[in-house]
């Protein structure tokens, strides 16, 4: 099995998988880079989120595993809102580093992605309230990056 990490993702956002159009002709696999037209929504992160890209051969077939892990600002109503209409929605997302690069996890067409939020974190020093989230993709490819 190997691993890569993306560490520094500074932000995160997410649309609607049926609003999401990838511009490309060619047949998306592993370490395609493409446009994708869509209408992205910021998710509010605390701090850095990370992810990591697992690979499997599963019959000669190469499986890959993207996890995103993050804190979201709890912002009472706001937040319930927008965890609701994720999980409620099949979605996709972009992440984006440190370096200003971007990445597309899940595109238009199944499997999607997966969100997952957990539980809350009260006691953080700042006094902000915090939700642990994770976003899972499971697929042929893992991440896509984007160019403009």
């Amino acid at each position: 099995m190997e691993e890569r990490n993306l560490p520094g993702i500074s932000g995160i956002e997410y649309s609607f998988s049926n609003q999401l159009y990838p511009d490309t002709q060619e047949l998306i696999r592993e370490g395609s880079v493409i446009r994708a037209i869509g209408n992205f929504k910021k998710i509010p992160i605390h701090g850095l989120a990370n992810c990591v890209v697992t690979s499997e051969t599963v019959n000669g077939q190469t499986i890959y595993t993207t996890t995103v892990k993050f804190n979201m600002i709890d912002k009472k109503q706001e937040t319930r809102k927008l965890i609701d209409e994720i999980i409620m929605n099949p979605c996709s997302f972009r992440i984006s580093d440190v370096y200003k690069e971007k990445y597309l996890i899940g595109i238009d067409k199944k499997p999607h992605p997966v969100f997952l939020p957990s539980y809350k974190i009260d006691e953080l020093p700042s006094g902000l309230r915090v939700f642990e989230a994770q976003i899972t993709y499971i697929n042929l490819f893992s991440i896509l990056q984007l160019r403009d």
